[in-house]
């Protein structure tokens, strides 16, 4: 099944779980009452985790994170800063799991990358693997871009006179060398990308079988690495 809204919910609502979890683990260490017990590196480890997953889910712009930021700007007791935070986190939540919240770029993209995906399955289909390689492989690129922005890469390489873009090949080393992706991964996406490539100077260079496998692969990829 290729990467739908219910599959990328499902993650992102195990993110925001994960996020819960440290803040639970907060409270048993103290006790769950004395919140001025709370260490600097609990607290500035689950209010950053808290932020990013409220960007990840909902926006930068969302209610949710800029509820949460102007609290943590406004009031300058800490210990009163983990509970209302997570108290937004779970809101958003609540209101994920509901289907209340559909502006989420990672939900959006997932049924873009879910749309593309089928139309080069039906591509194999009709026999023509070169372009099922091209729609996979421009999925896998746009995923590589949408990665580097979430991760802080670098899209371009800036002179002094110009801004060129970087490869996705470029891309998915520095992802690799800074640990979004593995090794491993490295190495799949330079393969996908050899293929494309082959297939863009000589058309018969593909069989059906190979686009096919490509196709699937980018799906397990990009379902495996919500952006």
């Amino acid at each position: 099944m290729p990467p739908n809204r219910d599959t990328v919910r499902r993650e992102l609502l195990q993110q925001i779980d994960l996020v819960l979890d440290r803040y639970s683990v907060i409270l048993d260490r103290i006790g769950g009452k004395e919140l001025d017990r709370v260490t600097v590196e609990e607290y500035a480890g689950f209010t950053s985790a808290a932020l990013a997953v409220m960007e990840r889910v909902a926006g930068p712009d969302s209610e949710y994170s800029r509820q949460a930021r102007e609290y943590l700007a406004a009031f300058p007791v800490r210990e009163y800063h983990l509970p209302y935070v997570a108290g937004v986190l779970k809101s958003l939540r609540d209101d994920l799991l509901a289907g209340a919240v559909e502006s989420s770029r990672e939900l959006v993209l997932a049924e873009v990358y879910a749309d593309l995906l089928q139309s080069a399955r039906g591509l194999c289909h009709q026999r023509h693997p070169t372009d099922a390689v091209l729609v996979a492989v421009g999925v896998l690129e746009s995923h590589v871009r949408q990665a580097c922005r979430k991760h802080g890469v670098e899209l371009e390489t800036l002179s002094i006179l110009t801004a060129k873009p970087r490869t996705a090949a470029q891309l998915c080393d520095e992802l690799a060398a800074r640990g979004p992706y593995s090794q491993m991964d490295r190495q799949f996406v330079a393969g996908w990308l050899e293929l494309r490539e082959r297939v863009l100077s000589d058309r018969g260079a593909c069989t059906r079988e190979e686009a096919a496998t490509l196709v699937e692969q980018v799906h397990d990829f990009v379902t495996r690495r919500p952006c």
